[in-house]
Order: structure tokens, then sequence, then C-alpha cells
């Protein structure tokens, strides 16, 4: 043991592992002190163990009309998590998540399975992108000719049109469909 200078006291040798409690947790340290002042020995500088980051990017596809923003799919955690801002985390699984919408389709991706787990270790720095995309509606349009009463139309000769825009027939007459059945 060393003196500390404070009337015959002493301190733990120079060269030794601590314990450094934080918020998130405790971690080992080591540091060597150097003493010119005897009073600097409540001075310090710790190595701390570094902590996993993981960073979560949100993209949103809103092609074929949809409104909805990054804010509107919000990611279930205690702590809120902006999309695009590293998190430091803890060493360990995880899974990254949000809260669904059923007019989108999520897809998970980056360093995260597509089921949004994921394993942290101590010097991770990771990026886990959750891309949703908007589902487009869809239009049937079925077009029928009834040629019972001895009309000859077929659907093709009744073009179809969809906001102005030619629309494919794929309908049948109700005289070939009925023969088809």
């Amino acid at each position: 043991m060393i003196g500390n200078g404070l009337g015959g006291g002493s301190h733990p040798p120079l060269a030794t592992e601590y314990r450094v409690a934080t918020a998130t947790g405790t971690y080992a340290a080591c540091g060597t002190l150097s003493i010119a002042n005897p009073w600097a020995a409540a001075i310090a500088t710790y190595k701390v163990a570094p902590t996993p980051k993981l960073t979560v990017k949100k993209i949103v596809d809103n092609t074929g009309g949809g409104t909805k923003q990054e804010g509107d799919f919000p990611l279930p955690r205690r702590q809120p998590v902006v999309s695009g801002q590293q998190n430091t985390t803890t060493v360990g699984p995880h899974t990254v998540s949000e809260t669904a919408d059923p007019n989108y389709t999520a897809v998970i991706g980056g360093d995260c399975a597509p089921d949004g787990t994921i394993t942290l270790a101590a010097t991770d720095v990771k990026t886990c992108t959750i891309t949703n995309t908007f589902k487009r509606p869809k239009l049937t349009v079925k077009k029928l000719v009834d040629n019972t009463g001895g009309g000859t139309k077929q659907p093709g000769d009744f073009p179809l049109f969809v906001d102005g825009t030619p629309s494919p027939t794929t309908s049948r007459s109700r005289r070939r469909w009925a023969r088809t059945r």
C-alpha cells in the first residue's frame, strides 16, 4: 500500500482493476494511475469496456398513393428510437420491430435477419433497415357479354378504360362461358 498523504492513510496499488458503475450497467475497467501529487489519487481516467451500437433506419415508400411517414410506424422500446440515430445498447440478442400497418408491407434488412433478430457483441456497430411499402390498391373489372338473344359481340368488341387508360380484356362472352362450364 502507498500512503495517500492524508495523515497516514493508504490506498490500493496504482495498477489495478476497477469497476465502473454507469446508468446502463457495471463495466470492468483497467488503468494505471500516474501520481505526481498524492491528491491526484482521487482523479483517474478509466478505459471502459465498449458497448454495441445499433442504428435503425426507416424507409417509407408511398408509391401508388400512400401517405404515411416514418413516425407512423413506431418502434416499440422503452426509450424512443429515432430513425437513423445511433443507439448504445447491450451485448446479446435483440429484435427490431415496429407497429404494423395493414396497408403497408414491412421488410427488415441490413444487419438484421428478416425476422428482425440480431445478436450484438461489445464492439459491434450495426444498422438495421425497415422498409415500409404501400400496398397499391387493386381494381378488378369483369366484363360479361350476354349473347343469349342472338348477339355475336365478344368482350374485345367493348374496350375497357380505367381512368382513361385502356385496360386489357380478359372476360368471356356468356355464350362461350356457358359452353365451357
